[in-house]
């Protein structure tokens, strides 16, 4: 007896962590430099397909809020590795920390 394949794959589960191979562009917010701020983090849930395409599916949490927008450009122009699970190509799910800075 074989259990079905699932429809897609926690990091834990993978024969390795996905790596980012290419992603969007990143532009800091005027309003927050001026506000003395240099740097945040967006995290985001995100989906990678079998090969390796980038689909976002929350946002996990963000230091700024004015944030998201130019994370949400550089997470929708990611490209990953391709989750692999048993050494076949599999979705997975997984949380993507941005980092932006000045």
């Amino acid at each position: 007896y074989q259990p079905a394949a699932k429809s897609q794959y926690n990091i834990g589960e993978l024969d390795a962590t996905p790596r980012v191979l290419s992603h969007g562009p990143a532009t800091f917010p005027a309003s927050l430099a001026r506000k003395g701020v240099n740097r945040g983090t967006v995290v985001f849930q995100i989906a990678i397909s079998a090969s390796g395409a980038v689909s976002i599916l929350d946002v996990v949490s963000s230091t700024h809020p004015e944030l998201v927008a130019s994370a949400r450009r550089v997470a929708s122009g990611g490209r990953f590795t391709p989750p692999m699970h048993n050494g076949k190509p599999v979705k997975a799910v997984m949380n993507w920390p941005i980092v932006i800075q000045k």
